[in-house]
């Protein structure tokens, strides 16, 4: 990656000095975690498919039928564990060191866009974000999904400095194979089309309609031939085999157990057991049912409906990655994470009851208040940067930067966590730093108005 080159040989001290306090602290959470605590509820189902993929050479369940989530982590794992072999370590290592790499393509990212300053301060961020540094410790399709998003900003990135179109068809085709990965960013293009769509009636783009056919044709190629993969191994040609849970399932559940005022658990067992039980879920038949009853229940409450969907993106954008720590040191609250709104009482009531929840473990707990704060002001600064992109008229990144946040957290309204916000984190930290250097421009400006500086540098206003 050549682009990669430009950061790093301008900045050697400073990387090396920040990779190696990220190894490091990556290393000791690894050695102090027990073994059992890199392992989340999902966890088992990839490696379960992995193990079986070993084996046979075929991305399946042990009985031939499909795996519930999007396969290419289940085939990354597999690969793994062909290559090196299935020793924990060896997965949480690579895994570890794709993180790092996605924190120098976020860096990278910055460097092209903002300069080499604002470059130095994602690269500060990123290595204390806990996207980077907590999730590469589980077996988990985030690591391998945050590289993989982090790698198609780069390349939105470098078409954004040469106007060369196969830097946006690879692109294009990065963020599709994410889509095999987690299928958040599935209908990213229709949100494009429609951003861009709506913002040429006021501003003149560079970029054409020509390029957006390229970047969707780039985009679905792998997308396609996975659904043709799927509809000939498993006899249905779709992306993924969760959506109906996710949705007519779990999210119902949720605006059931308001609804009702009644225990999550026990709502989604009984909604579970409402579904036909002639097919099995991997069948749409099975679902029909449930899809009725959902539909009846949003059309009869459609206010509780909205208010869950934006507690679910709440969770998305205000969720802290440090709580995940705590299934990695007491495996004893796997699937039993303590969500802040379902907490009771008031607002400080749940707040008490929640650092009281977190601090089970003072480590983590000082973590998660560490976190919290930093993401207070990470938002604040995420919004100065906004304001101050649109004042000098950098409307292509903000339609971006707005288009990517906006998509990627409004899928996350049927089942939101903090987890799902690394999917545009690199981008929070590009706004968050370019936040800072507005700021102390600004200050150096009032201190010493004589002396401009003119070395920091923005984007270039669109014309």
């Amino acid at each position: 990656m050549a682009g990669i080159k430009n950061f790093l040989t301008e900045n050697k001290f400073f990387v090396t000095i920040g990779s190696a306090c990220f190894l490091a602290f990556s290393f000791l959470l690894y050695t102090y975690a027990p073994r059992d605590g890199h392992y989340e509820v999902d966890s088992f189902a990839y490696e379960r498919v992995a193990q079986e993929f070993v084996k046979t050479g075929a991305v399946q369940e042990p009985d031939g039928t499909s795996p519930v989530h999007t396969q290419g982590y289940h085939f990354f794992l597999g690969m793994v564990y062909l290559a090196f072999g299935s020793d924990l370590w060896k997965v949480i290592l690579i895994q570890v060191l794709l993180s790092l790499l996605a924190i120098f393509l976020t860096a990278q990212t910055a460097f092209l866009l903002c300069g080499v300053a604002c470059a130095r301060i994602v690269f500060v961020l990123a290595v204390i974000s806990g996207a980077f540094f907590v999730y590469p410790q589980f077996i988990l399709a985030e690591a391998l999904l945050l590289f993989l998003v982090a790698l198609f900003f780069e390349r939105c990135a470098k078409f954004y400095c040469t106007k060369k179109r196969s830097h946006l068809m690879q692109a294009g085709f990065i963020l599709g194979l994410s889509v095999i990965v987690k299928p958040t960013a599935l209908f990213f293009p229709l949100g494009l089309a429609v951003c861009f769509f709506t913002l040429s009636r006021f501003v003149t783009f560079s970029v054409g309609w020509s390029e957006y056919v390229y970047f969707c044709a780039a985009f679905y190629a792998p997308i396609f031939l996975y659904m043709v993969r799927n509809g000939l191994v498993f006899g249905q040609y779709k992306v993924s085999f969760l959506a109906e849970g996710g949705l007519y399932h779990w999210f119902h559940a949720v605006i059931l157990a308001q609804l009702q005022n009644a225990p999550f658990l026990k709502v989604l067992s009984e909604l579970g057991a409402r579904g036909d039980m002639n097919y099995s879920t991997f069948q749409q038949e099975y679902w029909a049912p449930l899809k009725t009853l959902f539909w009846n229940t949003c059309f009869a409450h459609p206010f509780v409906v909205l208010k869950m969907y934006f507690q679910n993106v709440s969770k998305t954008f205000f969720g802290l990655y440090s709580v995940q720590l705590q299934l990695l040191f007491d495996s004893g609250v796997r699937g039993n994470i303590t969500p802040f709104h379902e907490l009771q009482g008031g607002l400080f009531a749940q707040l008490y009851n929640y650092f009281t929840w977190a601090f089970r473990n003072p480590f983590v707990g000082s973590l998660m208040v560490f976190e919290a704060v930093i993401n207070g002001f990470k938002w604040l600064l995420g919004a100065w940067a906004v304001k101050d992109w649109y004042q000098k008229g950098s409307y292509e990144l903000l339609v971006f930067f707005l288009c990517v946040i906006g998509c990627f957290s409004a899928v996350t309204g049927f089942y939101g966590a903090g987890r799902y916000r690394i999917l545009f984190e690199p981008l929070l930290l590009i706004l968050a730093a370019q936040g800072i250097l507005s700021l102390y421009k600004m200050y150096k400006n009032q201190c010493h108005p004589q002396k401009r500086n003119n070395k920091m540098c923005h984007p270039q206003r669109t014309k």
